[in-house]
């Protein structure tokens, strides 16, 4: 007979922390500091051999780059380094604040150790580096700033240097500086003065410098070489930023404009980073700095974001000042973007919706809970980069997103949110594999039982997990980032203890395989052609591809190892593969088509910037898109007089807390400087919030290079970054 096979673990301590790192590994930390690993997908765990004591592991992250598939467990007085299976490549004697590896050399790390607390006036810092994994370190420099503001050169920027590290000190007892060295050659040179915090992602880098009653946000493509202010529309006040995404080879910038408000405008930029123009006005965001505004993976160029519809027709939402008020007087509606942020549009309302009678329109329509939404009985928008087209969230359909109703229920989108269908009623966490095929969904509080769907959502089947005595705490559906074919979950759980408890829901005896995948045209394939907007027009972000996905009539798993089968071709440019460059806006020329106009309101400098001159027509070419040929109207650039450094540039000048530019002026003692130097630290904290190993939990693991699929957990600090 077939049935689900289960398997049980218990942990000591709860759960704070899964990563899978392979097809069949994970790894799981407790609150109690202990660390385990399982090498048979979830099925059973066993704990660190090496440091089985309590308070042991404090931090568990996977290495950059290419050595991603280990992971570091760093403890109080010592620390390792270990294999998927939990085998010690490294062991690292010493008593460190913080480690940072090489993005290549497995062997070579930084690191912090400081002698004392930081709040303790004879505190110190120092920086040093290890190239025999770990087991000797020398010491490069001293009176470091390690809130987790250093790092190795970039290789996937330009001027790469395996030996270039960047790190912020404390420089002459009243500054904060960020410094580029190299440890071969010793040389070292100061990259940004007055620098608040400092952190990497993917190709860029970013700074944040404050001066008295001033601040500004830096950026670097080409490894410090050269560092430019980030050029937004200079009539908007700025308070805090937010790096949305930065995965698709350019950037989107949440820029907090009001203090106390729950919302901030976000802007995409060209793809060095520096020229930035809107993309949706008043996009909603919370406390934290997290920001509705996600990243559909596995399309390149597809965006969901929730923002403020009439906001200048709503004075109640004008005048709120605190992030509750707001979204009760706000009405916040979900949009969805194809062409990264350059339009947008409502998510069509399933056809047999009640509410909106099947009909979408602007003020009705389908609204999703994205990564503002901080809500442990519901999950929220689920996308994964090796499953193109499947959208799973909870939402309501109507006028707004409903933020304090009870009016909850999980919609499913097979096409990458073109059309949706409302597959289950209530609030549920819930997560799916085998490319959708397998949907599992869970109530949050004090229940033994998961249902399921092998059909997309169309009939769902109960399952008890546990006996009715030893009901738990559901906290994430989990599935495994690496093995998209996989047809088992993993529940992270809680008993009424507070112990955690691990349960592997293994589906596989449950249906056959599925047939057909080299045919998709056939009719008796269990595959059919999708081709993304296919009902819009076929050309996507400058290219046609069509994805061969299962028929929702078939209920099969995808045989193991299958990979969704894609085609692709370039289309030739067109109008709809550019956008308004910075400094223009979207208006119509005198026969009422759309053109780029001049906007007075945007300050555009004609410099000359190390020696080359940009030269604008008004339009930019949506980065990353593909299309070759065609319509020309991107920008260029040509050669002019000798170069001028960031020092010489117009800066964008934002505005501070005062108890934060009080903090960062020059002081004459240590007492107030290591004031300043505490202050700095929430400074920092905000400026660069690390959400950088594991974004939200219900995007289960994929990180920073997550590849920016939230679940890669590659380097640097990921998914998003506060500014304050």
């Amino acid at each position: 007979a077939r049935s689900i096979n289960l398997k049980v673990s218990p942990l000591m301590g709860d759960i704070v922390d899964v990563r899978w790192v392979n097809d069949w590994s994970v790894h799981v930390r407790t609150d109690k500091g202990f660390a385990y690993t399982s090498s048979n997908q979830g099925g059973s765990f066993e704990i660190f051999q090496p440091c089985q004591k309590e308070d042991c592991i404090q931090v568990m992250k996977p290495l950059p780059g290419k050595n991603k598939h280990l992971m570091l467990l760093q403890g109080p007085e010592e620390s390792w380094v270990v294999d998927a299976n939990a085998t010690v490549v490294q062991h690292i004697p010493h008593a460190l604040e913080q480690v940072v590896h090489h993005p290549i050399h497995v062997d070579w790390m930084l690191a912090v150790a400081c002698t004392t607390f930081f709040f303790d006036m004879q505190q110190s810092c120092n920086l040093f580096v290890s190239k025999d994994g770990g087991r000797s370190l020398d010491q490069v420099d001293e009176g470091v700033w390690h809130m987790q503001s250093l790092g190795w050169g970039l290789p996937e920027a330009d001027n790469f240097d395996e030996n270039l590290v960047f790190y912020v000190k404390v420089r002459h007892m009243h500054m904060l500086t960020l410094v580029r060295r190299h440890l071969e050659s010793k040389e070292a040179d100061i990259q940004v003065m007055y620098c608040a915090a400092y952190t990497q992602r993917h190709e860029f880098m970013f700074a944040a410098q404050v001066e008295t009653f001033t601040a500004k946000l830096l950026t670097s493509s080409n490894n410090g070489d050269t560092w430019e202010p980030v050029h937004i529309p200079n009539n908007d006040p700025q308070f805090r930023f937010t790096i949305v995404d930065a995965s698709e080879h350019m950037m989107f910038l949440n820029i907090y404009h009001k203090e106390g408000s729950s919302w901030g405008s976000t802007y995409s930029s060209d793809k060095k980073g520096e020229f930035y123009t809107p993309s949706l006005r008043y996009t909603r965001r919370n406390i934290k700095g997290e920001v509705d505004f996600h990243k559909v993976y596995g399309m390149n160029g597809a965006f969901v974001a929730n923002s403020i519809a009439r906001y200048r027709e709503n004075l109640a939402c004008q005048m709120c000042d605190s992030i509750d008020d707001c979204d009760k007087a706000c009405t916040y509606q979900t949009r969805i973007s194809y062409d990264k942020g350059h339009t947008w549009q409502p998510l069509k309302v399933p056809e047999d919706d009640p509410i909106c009678g099947g009909e979408t329109s602007e003020d009705c329509s389908l609204h999703l809970h994205l990564d503002a939404t901080d809500e442990e009985t519901h999950g929220n928008l689920v996308s994964h980069e090796k499953s193109p087209g499947v959208i799973l969230s909870a939402g309501n359909t109507g006028r707004k997103l409903g933020l304090e109703d009870e009016a909850v229920d999980l919609y499913l989108s097979r096409d990458a949110g073109a059309s949706w269908r409302k597959i289950k009623s209530g609030r549920w966490l819930y997560g799916f594999s085998d490319h959708g095929a397998l949907i599992v969904v869970a109530a949050h509080d004090n229940t033994n039982v998961v249902s399921y769907s092998m059909d997309e959502g169309r009939t769902w089947v109960p399952f008890e997990f546990t006996k009715e005595d030893a009901k738990v705490t559901v906290k994430k559906i989990i599935y495994n980032p690496f093995n998209p074919t996989a047809h088992e979950v993993i529940l992270e759980t809680a008993t009424a203890g507070g112990e955690g408890r691990i349960y592997r829901l293994d589906f596989s005896g449950l249906a056959p395989d599925c047939k057909g995948l080299a045919n998709p045209q056939d009719p008796a394939s269990d595959y059919s052609w999708w081709v993304p907007r296919g009902n819009l027009e076929k050309c996507y972000m400058g290219r046609v591809e069509k994805y061969a996905i299962k028929k929702d009539t078939s209920v099969c798993w995808d045989p193991a190892g299958t990979m969704r089968v894609m085609e692709v071709s370039n289309c030739s440019c067109t109008w709809d593969d550019y956008e308004c460059d910075y400094g223009y806006y979207e208006g119509l020329a005198h026969d009422g088509t759309p053109e780029c106009k001049r906007d007075i309101k945007y300050e555009l400098k004609d410099e000359c910037e190390n020696g080359m001159r940009r030269i604008s027509q008004g339009y930019v070419k949506i980065p990353d898109n593909w299309c070759t040929g065609g319509l020309d109207k991107d920008i260029t650039y040509e050669p002019c007089g000798a170069p001028s450094g960031p020092s010489h540039l117009g800066w964008l000048w934002a505005l501070l807390a005062v108890a934060v530019v009080c903090a960062l002026c020059l002081f004459a003692d240590v007492t107030k400087l290591l004031s300043a130097v505490t202050d700095a630290a929430e400074f920092a904290t905000q400026l660069f919030r690390d959400s950088g190993y594991h974004r939200p939990a219900q995007q289960f693991e994929s990180d920073f290079d997550l590849e920016d699929d939230p679940h890669a957990d590659d380097m640097v600090l990921e998914d998003m970054q506060d500014l304050v």
